[in-house]
């Protein structure tokens, strides 16, 4: 399969994940300006709020939505009360293009990040703290995804 195809399954994963709009789209994104880690994380949240309009603690995407109560159930089951989960999405800003970062998830001073892939291929693309295969979210596997996620949050 050629790189471009991967990437636009790729892509299609992380719109579906995210539960976009359709007419979004990353085409014409070709030159994003490096932003610093930290503050890649402060323009993903405000991109959130303004183009893409998530609410970043009730996600309405059904898998989004799935990840986040799993999530929620094992830091539950800890007994981790740090405060609330939130869930950004971080397509099409710095933190995605330069540091391969899809999303992240936050709790009080604890950040998650993760990578959307649509295959894996046999390679190590660990730049993210939590690699989600699009294979691996049917119910029993995204329990195993939402117990990494929480245990890099406590």
């Amino acid at each position: 399969m050629s790189t471009e195809k991967v990437r636009d399954r790729g892509r299609e994963w992380e719109v579906h994940f995210f539960g976009l709009p359709e007419r979004i789209t990353f085409k014409d994104i070709k030159d994003v300006p490096y932003v610093d880690y930290r503050n890649g994380l402060y323009q993903a949240i405000e991109l959130q709020r303004r183009r893409f309009k998530i609410n970043p603690r009730k996600p309405t995407a059904p898998v989004t939505r799935s990840l986040m109560e799993c999530v929620e159930e094992f830091l539950r089951l800890q007994n981790i009360r740090k405060g609330k989960l939130y869930l950004y999405c971080s397509l099409g800003t710095s933190l995605d293009f330069h540091h391969g970062v899809d999303g992240f998830f936050v709790l009080k001073d604890k950040v998650v990040t993760f990578d959307l892939t649509a295959s894996m291929d046999g390679k190590d693309r660990r730049k993210a703290d939590v690699v989600i295969p699009r294979n691996r979210c049917k119910n029993h596997e995204m329990w195993r995804i939402a117990k990494e996620i929480a245990f890099n949050l406590s």
